[in-house]
């Protein structure tokens, strides 16, 4: 015998521990059959696996439940939220289950049997949330804190997007050797998209939309979901039950909207002199179109000219191919006043000085700073702490840009400190890959913030930075672009910028053939790999950097994210751990940014997550 879980597709009922009869060949089988009184289909939400660590042996999850479609061609629309809850929070983000479903742990392939499966492992992904992380868990108030899920569940999401990337590189292996065993190579028919037929030339179309569309069948629609608030739904959806799957998650995002408050405060000083300047860019218009803000710079700044740093914030960067990407050049040096012109720094103190701080810069704010063993660095934790450190005004409106080198340094002073202790035992430069660039190249200088932020005693209490920005070759800006596809060598910019600061540019796409991290970057492998915005299920390209990561765990990779729905999902592919360590960013773009299929709190490096999260012992 083995216990198992029924969930019934009606919500009304409870899950219910099931003992299933176990018989020979057929195992758990008939006994299934006889409970959802017919055939059955099996889906996998968690593979059994061995942990080479200690040799443990780890069930796998499997799902049975009736096919979507009867025998007699009818389709089963009995949705069942609670078994989609918890298929989703396996990272299974687009499995639906319809009807009622048993849930059993079985060793599968290993043939070594089941495990029962108690009612408490699963009890509150699936009647409170797929957000398994301990802080929702316990806000649902469903199972007491003492249920919370276990860690073959809180990595099921991790297991199975490795699993998927496992299963994409044999199945392009099986297609490259057939297509090769089919082809002749002195064919034309092997040369793909050797054509200037539009038809058969793969081209890059863009798709934007400035309006709020149905989070389930992308209508126009301004309608917002009345259980959550969180996204838009159609009147035909919500009327005809197709929103079923938003109900999955629907409590969720209401805690998710309730932080909004949280994250639209922001303090810039105490002087009241115009401190409250970034009030304005959390109003509902800026939540819902991007042309509130557009207006914004256009009335405090006024012209920009080519070389200003405020241009990408208007056209963005569209693959390098906007209006301001397009003028965009990073083997060109700028300061400061150039690049926040037309900003000045006059007698208002609106911009942040060129110069290293100084030990009377924090005594004079009273920061603490870090004491370890070999390293120390300015602890900042607002942006009032930083603007007061680097004698900026409160009405300054620089930390629109400033997020960016910002976020970095908060990435450096929360999970950098056993990577910078490495490297200063190692008398050798802290080494960080910034993975993802695009706009952040129309502002490179501004990274100069953190050599000056960062001590400048020749290494003696911080080693010194090599930052390297990795650009996929389809993001670079055209000036480059043009230059680099005429030959097979990729862009490499290098710049020291300071002292204890040198910048890098690379060009290529991040752990696959074109760049190896151990050896084609930089100086060397990377003691901490930093991606602004990433959103891990944007590209394809993100799976090199995350299985780096995984098959690395002494190296960090710390991730910003626009919202908490995809933080939460993307922190979830580093396991529990990682899952757990999402958290506002304090140094998070002051601006609401629209997010048009979701009405979710939406800013530019507004959360933070971190895998492989080393401590010092």
């Amino acid at each position: 015998m083995v216990l198992a879980v029924f969930i019934p597709f009606d919500d009304s009922k409870p899950l219910e521990n099931y003992v299933l009869q176990t018989t020979g060949t057929e195992g758990v089988t008939p006994s299934i059959q006889t409970a959802l009184q017919g055939d059955v289909l099996e889906t996998p939400l968690l593979r059994p696996s061995i942990r080479e660590v200690n040799n443990t042996t780890i069930a796998g999850l499997y799902a049975y439940h009736n096919s979507f479609s009867s025998r007699d061609g009818t389709v089963n629309r009995t949705q069942n939220i609670r078994a989609t809850r918890l298929s989703m929070s396996c990272g299974l983000l687009s499995l639906r289950f319809h009807g009622n479903v048993v849930l059993v742990r079985s060793f599968g392939y290993l043939n070594r049997g089941f495990e029962d499966l108690g009612l408490e492992s699963i009890r509150g992904v699936c009647c409170i949330s797929p957000d398994l992380r301990c802080s929702i868990q316990n806000f649902g108030g469903v199972s007491p804190a003492c249920e919370v899920a276990p860690g073959w569940l809180t990595n099921a999401a991790c297991e199975n997007y490795h699993d998927a990337g496992v299963l994409a590189r044999v199945a392009l292996a099986m297609t490259e050797h057939h297509e090769s065993e089919d082809s002749d190579s002195s064919s034309d028919s092997a040369k793909l998209y050797d054509s200037d037929d539009e038809e058969t030339t793969p081209t890059q179309h863009t798709f934007v939309t400035r309006s709020s569309l149905c989070l389930q069948c992308r209508r126009l629609t301004d309608s917002i979901c009345p259980g959550c608030e969180g996204c838009y739904v159609c009147d035909d959806c919500c009327t005809s039950g197709r929103r079923w799957s938003h109900e999955c998650q629907c409590q969720t995002w209401k805690m998710y909207v309730s932080h909004r408050e949280e994250l639209s405060s922001f303090d810039f000083g105490t002087d009241g002199d115009g401190g409250d300047w970034y009030t304005s860019l959390m109003g509902r218009g800026f939540q819902t179109s991007e042309e509130p803000y557009e207006q914004f710079i256009k009335t405090r700044f006024g012209t920009l000219g080519t070389g200003s740093w405020w241009r990408t914030e208007l056209s963005g960067w569209a693959g390098g191919n906007s209006d301001s990407a397009s003028a965009v050049d990073p083997t060109v040096r700028q300061s400061y006043r150039q690049g926040f012109a037309p900003l000045c720094n006059n007698h208002l103190n609106l911009l942040p000085p060129e110069r290293h701080i100084t030990s009377q810069d924090v005594i004079r704010v009273d920061l603490t700073t870090t004491h370890f063993e070999f390293i120390q660095m300015p602890i900042l934790n607002s942006w009032a702490e930083y603007y007061a450190l680097r004698g900026i005004s409160p009405s300054s409106p620089v930390a629109l840009l400033c997020t960016f080198p910002l976020t970095i340094y908060y990435a450096l002073q929360q999970y950098g400190s056993v990577p910078a202790t490495v490297a200063q035992m190692g008398k050798r430069a802290l080494r960080i890959h910034v993975v993802g660039a695009e706009k952040e190249l129309n502002f490179l200088d501004l990274f100069k913030e953190i050599g000056f932020l960062l001590p400048n005693d020749g290494g003696k209490s911080f080693p010194a930075v090599e930052l390297v920005f990795i650009v996929r070759e389809d993001m670079l800006p055209t000036k480059i672009s043009n230059d680099t596809h005429t030959n097979t060598t990729p862009f490499c910019l290098t710049e020291p910028f300071l002292a204890n600061l040198t910048v890098k540019v690379v060009s290529g796409t991040y752990g696959d053939e074109t760049l190896d991290p151990n050896f084609d970057i930089g100086s060397g492998p990377p003691d901490m790999i930093i991606a602004l915005n990433a959103g891990l299920f944007a590209y394809e390209s993100w799976r090199f950097v995350v299985s780096y990561l995984h098959q690395h765990p002494t190296i960090v990779g710390v991730f910003s994210d626009y919202n908490e729905y995809s933080g939460m999902n993307c922190a979830a592919l580093g396991g529990c751990k990682a899952r757990e360590s999402l958290r506002i960013n304090p140094f998070r773009q002051p601006r609401a940014m629209p997010v048009y299929s979701m009405n979710l709190p939406q800013f530019s490096n507004g959360f933070l997550y971190v895998f492989n999260e080393q401590e010092l012992e």
